[in-house]
């Protein structure tokens, strides 16, 4: 025990000693593997030689091109992805249609125009009843300033006013259904 105890402290005091070992022992260790590796190189070109003296001939045979005619005949029905029944606000006929079957229409595409038979009419005598109405109503709102009339009259003469500018919106907004109607998809 007392080699290896004089070993180790040669060792703990100059450790450059155990490096320069390691470094020859791998040294020796490398050297000792190139001889074999030149001998597989021997051995290999050897199997080499042999293995050309085995290989197969080969046979060549040449194609030459022609066309070939594929076709494919396919039968089916289509079928629309949705389909949409279009119902109006209004009565009345159609005079211009604008979108056809098949057509692709987008949500708020006019795709036909309604006839306007007497509308046209029946806003200006809307009209005209409001300008009726409102000369009733500064006549009683005149005679109700000065005390001839009751407020009754004079609340009576507003709601007929009132009526009649109603009754003008309403003969618009039919008018203006009539010239176009728009298409309002909901799904």
């Amino acid at each position: 025990m007392s080699v290896f105890s004089g070993i180790k402290k040669t060792v703990e005091q100059k450790p450059y000693i155990l490096a320069i070992l390691v470094c020859i022992l791998l040294t020796a260790w490398m050297l000792s593997g190139n001889s074999n590796a030149e001998e597989q190189m021997v051995r290999k070109n050897a199997t080499s030689a042999e293995v050309e003296d085995t290989i197969p001939s080969v046979e060549v045979t040449t194609f030459t091109p022609s066309a070939v005619s594929r076709s494919i005949e396919l039968y089916g029905r289509t079928e629309p992805k949705r389909t949409l029944d279009l119902s109006s606000e209004l009565e009345g006929s159609v005079d211009k249609i604008l979108a056809m079957e098949g057509d692709f229409v987008k949500q708020g595409q006019i795709i036909l125009e309604l006839n306007k038979d007497d509308r046209i009419e029946q806003l200006a005598s809307a009209k005209a009843l409001v300008i009726q109405r409102r000369i009733e109503y500064r006549g009683a709102r005149s005679l109700s300033d000065k005390g001839l009339q009751g407020k009754s009259n004079l609340e009576q003469a507003y709601a007929a006013l009132t009526e009649a500018k109603a009754l003008v919106k309403s003969r618009e907004v039919l008018l203006e259904k009539a010239q176009y109607a728009r298409l309002f998809l909901v799904f």
